[in-house]
């Protein structure tokens, strides 16, 4: 069954002016700032970078699809487009419930918050309400190990307590639907060890996965499909041997 279809999509990134330039603007150009090699296009009022051009491909139930390219090529705003992030500028796009996001280990809530605060937001967004909270922060308090630190601002933080929370509190509900960058580190060396066997479940329980990342050998633990992007464009689709293939025979030259 299929759970997604793109036929002809297109994303444009709008950069805006200095003079218009606001945090969303500035996040947007920064975004697109990463797009090596995108045709820029103009108009009277705006100007907009093509992040993504003419994609057209079908995901089914149950497809474990990694993305293969090099930085700026497109990979993440596909995962983005999945998410419910980004919308098409132009073509035809099916997508009946959004991928749920695990792209970075920052935060989407202000850094100023505590770690608790950070933990209930993230709760009440997947579950809208509280019941079963306190089981939820108790895992998630054994598995960072940042103990009191919890009630403290996270900016406080060390990079490697942000990066353990952040994964502890982001793997512990199970998604059907799983957009994942490799980006999401895991810390230092220690928490890796005590964090690869959660890691593995979680990816694993995904019924469906779409991950991007430059890792062959993780690509193959998690993947069958592959899906090459150059420039924006999707240059080639499917088995994921073949894909690493033509990436390192086609593209990587």
């Amino acid at each position: 069954m299929d759970i997604c279809r793109l036929s002809n999509v297109t994303v444009e990134i709008p950069l805006f002016p200095p003079h218009e330039r606001t945090l969303k603007s500035s996040l947007i150009k920064g975004i697109a700032a990463g797009m090596t090699g995108r045709v820029i296009t103009k108009s009277k009022k705006i100007s907009s970078v093509q992040a993504l051009s003419d994609i057209t491909f079908t995901i089914n139930s149950g497809d474990r699809i990694g993305l293969v390219g090099h930085n700026g090529a497109g990979k993440s705003t596909f995962l983005r487009l999945l998410s419910g992030i980004f919308k098409p500028s132009s073509g035809e796009f099916y997508l009946p419930k959004p991928f749920t996001p695990l792209l970075d280990k920052s935060f989407i809530v202000s850094t100023e918050l505590t770690g608790y605060s950070a933990c209930k937001a993230h709760y009440l967004f997947e579950r809208g309400n509280l019941k079963g909270f306190d089981c939820f922060l108790e895992d998630v308090l054994f598995f960072s190990d940042i103990g009191e630190f919890i009630r403290m601002p996270i900016s406080g933080y060390s990079e490697g307590m942000k990066t353990r929370l952040i994964f502890s509190i982001l793997t512990y509900f199970q998604h059907d639907l799983l957009a994942m960058d490799e980006g999401l580190g895991t810390g230092d060396q220690s928490f890796i060890d005590k964090a690869t066997d959660r890691f593995v479940d979680y990816v694993n329980k995904a019924g469906t996965l779409v991950l991007a990342s430059h890792n062959n050998a993780m690509l193959k633990d998690f993947c069958d499909i592959g899906i090459v992007f150059d420039q924006g464009s999707m240059v080639f689709s499917g088995d994921l041997d073949d894909a690493l293939d033509y990436y390192d025979e086609v593209v990587n030259q």
